[in-house]
């Protein structure tokens, strides 16, 4: 494996980038009281977009009557790197509405950090946790930046480029990894013309990310959701070590839910038609499948999946057994997930048919039931082959 030449870089609020600075910017604007959040995608609220925009250290001011968060390559990448970090969460506030806000103990470890930790751990989380504002893909966000990279090493020699800059785009200026000069405004959402150049230390991670042994690596640990956050960052900074010997301390540390040793109510909704169930928390997600399977009468012979949003906005998989991807769903008991009440769970089997039921907790008892058992229900159940009658 090539030894890559690295230089020493100087962290703080405009070194390497301007990132540590635009980040808090983000962090001063949504503040004790967080932010109102309207609809249900959760996005960075509209009408404080143009007042955040002046924060930074390079706004855009995007010549539109109503730009939205995709007008703002650079706000779309800060939030991405907020949310998927932990430190801003979406929570639904009883007489207040759904609000993002910070989420405290994260931010204080935040605080904790040297410039040098706290600029390696937003890289970290970018490369590997980050999902694009209202994308859930597992490779959204890494794959974006690896085109990116390969577009800047094969791209004009005279740095020009026209296209969609991308929140990638926009964070790698802010991290200090390329030089942008917007010489077009917008004239369709996210659409600029642009001049860059490549800066030293956009050339040294462009060289780690096409080292096939460490890149593959990185995708493996992407979509390895068998490791925790935490697991995966740690792993990421072996790997940085050449590059980032400043990098010390790590923001997210290792933390396991509670576990919950009650009952909990379940609604299991197939469009219009819903049975109710309570089931014990000792109790495996594959043994919910075929509780769910059974209380519709259908068959349990083809593979399923379970899909949960972290309250980061990561998707994580469950998976039958015999998938081979995702988390094995026979390996994780209801009662050591951390599910609270309202958490949605969305559960897909017969990948053929693709049959989609919407999982609600709705209710968790104290108490331990020692089987589950269906409780109530509404409306007749689909056929699950009709085509057979």
């Amino acid at each position: 494996m090539q030894t890559m030449k690295t230089r020493p870089i100087e962290f703080g609020d405009e070194a390497p980038g301007t990132i540590l600075r635009d980040f808090q910017a983000m962090l001063d604007i949504i503040g004790p009281e967080g932010l109102r959040i309207a609809g249900d995608k959760g996005l960075f609220p509209m009408d404080r977009l143009a007042e955040l925009d002046a924060r930074l250290a390079a706004p855009l001011k995007p010549s539109l009557k109503r730009p939205q968060l995709r007008s703002y390559p650079n706000i779309a990448g800060l939030y991405m790197l907020l949310r998927s970090s932990g430190m801003g969460l979406i929570q639904k506030q009883k007489g207040r509405g759904t609000r993002l806000v910070l989420n405290n103990p994260v931010v204080e470890r935040w605080r904790e950090l040297s410039a040098a930790d706290r600029y390696w751990n937003l890289l970290g989380v970018w490369w590997l946790l980050a999902r694009e504002p209202g994308d859930d893909r597992a490779l959204g966000a890494f794959q974006a930046l690896r085109f990116a990279m390969e577009y800047l090493a094969n791209a004009p020699s005279d740095g020009s480029m026209y296209g969609r800059w991308m929140p990638q785009f926009a964070l790698m200026a802010m991290f200090g990894m390329i030089r942008f000069s917007v010489v077009g405004k917008s004239k369709t959402e996210g659409d600029w013309d642009c001049e860059y150049e490549v800066l030293p230390l956009g050339q040294q991670l462009r060289d780690l990310i096409r080292d096939q042994d460490r890149s593959l690596g990185l995708v493996l640990l992407h979509v390895d959701q068998r490791k925790s956050s935490a697991e995966r960052m740690g792993f990421f900074r072996e790997q940085l070590k050449a590059v980032a010997p400043q990098w010390k301390e790590l923001l997210l540390r290792e933390t396991r839910p509670e576990r919950f040793t009650g009952t909990f109510t379940v609604r299991i909704s197939l469009g219009e038609v819903w049975r109710r169930i309570k089931i014990p928390a000792d109790r495996t997600l594959d043994e919910l499948a075929y509780a769910a399977l059974e209380v519709f009468d259908f068959d349990d012979d083809h593979l399923y999946e379970f899909r949960m949003q972290t309250p980061t906005g990561e998707e994580i998989t469950y998976a039958h057994p015999a998938a081979g991807e995702g988390v094995p769903a026979d390996e994780m008991e209801l009662g050591d997930m951390g599910l609270s009440v309202g958490q949605k769970i969305t559960f897909e089997y017969d990948f053929g048919s693709d049959w989609t039921f919407d999982i609600l907790i709705e209710a968790m008892d104290g108490r331990q039931m020692k089987s589950i058992r269906e409780i109530d229900g509404e409306g007749e159940a689909p056929q699950q082959y009709p085509d057979l009658d």
